[in-house]
């Protein structure tokens, strides 16, 4: 999956990381945390190391017991599941992915499961160049399944001490992920029913009414389906639209009238970003921090929907001037759907769309040609994901887990609904 960064030859699976240990619960820094929800979590700080189960000696040992020589470079852990990088003679890698090898492999190694062994089509990538090819992953289920609740990761002092305009948790792989949506800044959210998708949804709105106020963050809501976002219609981080109407729409007419607005609200923050001879947002607040301008998040459940609609041009229209042009004006849009494919979303659109977090994808094509993350095809489920940066670097990670008994959505949110 292509989803690690290289060791030198010379790396220890157990010099990589330490031994987990857990830190002692820090409170925030009083002076950036709103606290506005009651998000309890489970006690467990994510302020931890997580080891892999099988070390580098176990796996190259066992290989080689069963006739095979590899070298074992990487490895990434994702809540439900641990994916080990190997390097492997070409000659032999037909031999790998033999029915009969992996249950070798299997009752070897003591899995409840049989592991899955994929040969990489392309080089391997390191920081986005290739280095090598022959690689293989081994990818095993954990037995000691590790859960990553979004409010321990709300009280974590590394979430608190990442630095950012936006910045929210999105899970954790080999170690936390935090990632500062101002700096992604759109993205391509998708999944099928069960994938996580909509929990992921959810724990970044919630990250961002937990720590920032709605003179630094505003959101704009879209749900086509009335499932999903229902639970933030009256959200004090609502945007406003000319000081009046909410910028929640559940009707997909009114979402595209949004959509195009927001195409000319754009155009008046770089007509004021002009006057006051800045560039970008980030200067703005830099030299007027008594006058801010808030960062608007779009977050947009089931795009497809909205395609269905008389106003689609529009909507296509809207979507590539916000996606092409809204980074410097602080406005942030986030795509979700179900059905990622080529006529939901146009390569005009997808193209913009660079970062894409991609829970388990139904159809192959679509995760390979369209998602450009053929490896979504084979996630688990229940918040196993691939995000994508930027750059084009690949994170394997579990995404934060809401627990229907610790983290209730009625007892969280605060502001009257």
């Amino acid at each position: 999956m292509g989803i690690f960064n290289l060791f030198k030859r010379t790396t220890d699976y157990a010099n990589l990381i330490p031994k987990a240990k857990l830190i002692k619960k820090i409170e925030p820094n009083s002076a950036r945390f709103h606290g506005n929800l009651n998000i309890n979590g489970t006690g467990v700080s994510p302020d931890r190391f997580i080891r892999a189960e099988l070390t580098r000696d176990e796996i190259e040992s066992t290989f080689r017991k069963l006739g095979l020589n590899v070298f074992a470079v990487d490895y990434s852990v994702s809540g439900k599941t641990e994916t080990h990088a190997l390097y492997a003679p070409a000659h032999k890698l037909s031999q790998f992915l033999k029915d009969s090898f992996l249950l070798d492999l299997q009752g070897e190694l003591g899995l409840r499961d049989k592991p899955i062994v994929t040969s990489l089509t392309g080089e391997w990538l390191s920081k986005g160049k290739p280095i090598r090819k022959n690689i293989i992953e081994l990818t095993i289920e954990r037995a000691n399944k590790v859960t990553a609740h979004l409010g321990d990761y709300l009280k974590a002092k590394s979430y608190w001490d990442t630095k950012g305009d936006i910045v929210v948790p999105f899970g954790h792989g080999k170690e936390s992920i935090f990632v500062d949506l101002a700096k992604m800044p759109h993205a391509l959210v998708v999944g099928t029913s069960g994938s996580g998708k909509s929990v992921f949804l959810e724990s970044l709105l919630l990250a961002l009414h937990h720590r920032y106020t709605a003179e630094e963050v505003q959101v704009a809501l879209i749900d086509p389906k009335r499932v999903e976002l229902v639970t933030f219609a009256n959200s004090p981080l609502l945007f406003s639209k000319d000081g009046e109407e909410k910028a929640f729409y559940t009707d997909a007419d009114k979402a595209v009238e949004f959509l195009m607005w927001l195409n000319s609200y754009i155009d008046r923050r770089y007509r004021s970003f002009a006057e006051k001879k800045v560039k970008n947002i980030a200067e703005h607040n830099k030299k007027f921090p008594k006058k801010k301008v808030p960062y608007i998040v779009c977050v947009i459940d089931e795009f497809a929907k909205l395609t269905e609609t008389d106003g689609s041009a529009d909507l296509f229209k809207s979507v590539r001037k916000i996606t092409a042009e809204a980074r410097a004006a602080g406005i942030i849009l986030i795509i979700a759907t179900q059905t990622p494919n080529k006529d939901v979303l146009p390569i005009q659109i997808r193209t913009n769309l660079q970062t894409r977090i991609a829970f388990r994808i139904a159809d192959k094509v679509d995760a390979e040609s369209i998602v450009r993350i053929p490896e979504a095809f084979d996630l688990v489920g229940r918040g196993d994901g691939i995000y994508l940066d930027s750059d084009g670097r690949k994170h394997r990670f579990s995404g934060c887990f809401l627990d229907s008994k610790v983290d209730k959505l009625d007892d969280i949110i605060t502001w009257d609904r």
